[in-house]
């Protein structure tokens, strides 16, 4: 039996939804929020959003194609998390993320267990 698969949404139909979608890397779960007007004045409103995943490039780790997600919802006062709000909270996590790897650049959440060569003694 033929399974039905939905047509992609194109960047036009998504921007009448949300102004901004969330990028997530499909390697490393790097997450940033984007606006959608800039993919659209680059590509057209017509062109299919996978042309946006698989064109992401992650800042974090490189790898190229990434998913799109949708704002978070934060409450029945404010709606959807606005794009500054997204901002906000990225930056704050990078800050908490650099300060616990000792002001290095961020690599995730976990910390690692510091690597054990076996030609260090002490």
């Amino acid at each position: 039996m033929p399974r039905y698969f939905p047509p992609v949404p194109t960047l036009s139909q998504i921007q009448r939804g949300t102004a901004w979608v969330w990028l997530v890397c499909q390697s490393c779960q790097h997450f940033q929020p984007v606006t959608l007007a800039q993919f659209v004045i680059r590509w057209g409103p017509d062109i299919s959003s996978d042309v946006l995943r698989r064109s992401a490039r992650c800042h974090r780790c490189g790898h190229k194609g990434a998913a799109l997600q949708h704002p978070s919802w934060t409450g029945s006062e404010t709606g959807f998390q606005t794009y500054a709000d997204a901002v906000e909270s990225v930056a704050q996590l990078d800050r908490l993320i650099a300060k616990y790897h000792d002001g290095s650049r961020p690599s995730g959440l976990v910390r690692r267990a510091p690597v054990w060569d076996g030609n260090r003694r002490g």
